[in-house]
């Protein structure tokens, strides 16, 4: 597959999803995944490096950052880590399709949605990315959700 493509699928996935008020992780994180399985783009790998790197970055200040979407945007090593975190996370959330569908269908990103997830998985996002980076203070902060 060459670059147009994939630029093809992945935006086409936005259009798909616009009609739901999901979070900016979520929505990319879902982007690049079907980019990824239809066009063959950017295998999955988390390789020793890329996880001291991805380590390094991420702490209970930068998450927040994620969950609320500002780091998608972010001039430094942010905006990659956390097209590749949003896909870590989508793989990791979409096991199961139905229950997937369901948490995607009513995460809201007032909250990160962290209540869809609560609902439907019984926890925090939290405890999704610590599965990645072990113990920390990683869930969405809901107190300071966003009113748009």
């Amino acid at each position: 597959m060459n670059e147009a493509e994939a630029t093809a699928a992945h935006e086409l996935t936005h259009a798909c999803l616009a009609h739901l008020p999901i979070p900016l992780w979520l929505n990319e994180g879902i982007a690049v995944t079907i980019e990824s399985d239809m066009c063959g783009t950017y295998p999955l790998q988390m390789t020793p490096e890329r996880l001291d790197q991805h380590s390094r970055y991420w702490n209970a200040e930068t998450i927040q950052d994620f969950w609320n979407g500002k780091s998608f945007s972010s001039s430094d090593d942010g905006q990659s880590l956390s097209y590749e975190l949003a896909r870590y996370c989508v793989r990791s959330l979409s096991h199961d399709y139905e229950d997937f569908r369901k948490f995607a269908n009513n995460a809201n990103y007032r909250d990160s949605g962290e209540s869809a997830a609560g609902d439907v998985y019984g926890g925090s996002l939290g405890g999704l990315i610590e599965q990645f980076f072990g113990p920390g203070d990683w869930s969405p902060n809901t107190e300071d959700a966003r009113e748009e």
